[in-house]
């Protein structure tokens, strides 16, 4: 369990590099470096000669997931008509989700330092396609570049866009200077939009996602599944939750991003009781725990995995959006830390079920603040929710 919590650790300390680089060096120059260090982490671990090695080159690559789980719903943001971002921001979801289920679908037929060299391919991949795209409008104003940014505008909107608006509302929201991490934390007049933003992500960890994703085919195991089974449920899983966040993409700029974090925190609820219950009685239902994990999993394909890390980037003006996104993405990754970790030991001491209904509570806990603490952002531009 330390191993497969390892990562999250790493993303920790990854989010915080993210809001400094992002800041300093812009997006696409972040998204540069993320591949650079994707390709040293997972060469560490294809090529790892002891535990050491192998848990140095996990940190690393937990700390470049963040970078790129940080950065990339704050650049499609940045970049998109707001009719459009929040179906394009699902589209990053739907591509880290592709690739977990491609991780399992890879465990059924390669070793582990294979899957490993797989990751260093696909990091070379992005490494040449990255420079290809530009830096965000926002990014260029804030450097001083508005020329660029009005270009970059009318290549994303099309040459007879009306950009000229838009380019006014950036600068005018740019005209403080951008804040460090620090001013972050203590200035009033932006803790209400960073606290909502480290509460949606911090909801989202407790919802017990890195547990599941890290130890699924553990719990398959225990529910007296095959170890080909184990894996190959867990696939078929993470197929159809693919199929949950397309979606949720269709309907999030239709009914809201509210409803969808109010709605899917119950359905993950209703999906935990039934697995506690399963465990609790030690039914041979085998099937009972499968569909409880399609449950859990489509519904936080529709509503939590999509809607909190797009809002806690939506929320947050310009001037903070980079170290704002760090501190809420930390805050996400030390909780997935904590639950991954002790998951194990919680087992041995409380039973599976006790530990499932209390991840069920924290699922309801997460509607609840939806439903007290998050504004809704259906239809407005970054500027506008300033």
């Amino acid at each position: 369990s330390f191993f497969g919590s390892f990562g999250a650790l790493g993303g920790a300390f990854g989010c915080l590099a993210t809001g400094w680089l992002t800041e300093a060096y812009g997006r696409r120059m972040t998204s540069i470096i993320s591949s650079v260090l994707f390709i040293i982490g997972w060469t560490l671990i294809a090529y790892a000669g002891s535990v050491d090695a192998l848990l140095f080159g996990r940190f690393i690559t937990g700390a470049t997931s963040s970078i790129a789980a940080v950065l990339s719903p704050t650049y499609v943001a940045e970049t998109s008509p707001k009719a459009w971002r929040g179906v394009l921001v699902t589209v990053t979801c739907f591509c880290i989700t592709l690739g977990v289920f491609f991780g399992y679908v890879m465990g059924l037929f390669l070793e582990w330092r294979h899957q490993a060299g797989v990751g260093v391919a696909l990091a070379a991949f992005s490494l040449l396609l990255v420079p290809l795209a530009p830096e965000t409008p926002r990014f260029l104003v804030k450097s001083g570049d508005s020329e660029k940014a009005n270009k970059v505008l009318e290549q994303l909107q099309g040459k007879g866009a009306h950009v000229q608006k838009e380019l006014l509302e950036i600068e005018s929201s740019l005209q403080e200077s951008s804040m460090g991490l620090w001013e972050v934390l203590v200035n009033p007049s932006i803790r209400h939009s960073l606290l909502t933003a480290v509460g949606l992500l911090g909801f989202a960890s407790l919802t017990g996602i890195a547990v599941i994703m890290f130890f699924m085919s553990s719990i398959f195991k225990a529910a007296g599944y095959s170890n080909r089974d184990s894996l190959i449920a867990p696939a078929i899983i993470v197929g159809l939750q693919l199929i949950s966040i397309i979606v949720s993409g269709l309907v999030i700029d239709r009914v809201g991003r509210l409803p969808l974090l109010i709605g899917t925190g119950f359905g993950m609820a209703v999906s935990y009781a039934c697995m506690a219950f399963s465990f609790y009685i030690k039914t041979d239902k085998m099937w009972v725990l499968f569909l409880s994990l399609v449950g859990y999993k489509i519904s936080f394909g529709l509503g939590w995995g999509v809607v909190a890390p797009l809002m806690a980037t939506e929320i947050n003006p310009t001037k903070s959006r980079g170290p704002a996104a760090a501190l809420s993405h930390m805050t996400g990754g030390l909780v997935s830390f904590v639950l991954a970790s002790m998951f194990n030991q919680m087992q041995e001491s409380m039973g599976s079920h006790w530990v499932l209904w209390m991840y069920g509570v924290f699922c309801l806990m997460g509607s609840w603040f939806a439903v007290k603490f998050v504004p809704e952002t259906k239809g407005k531009t970054l500027e506008e929710i300033e």
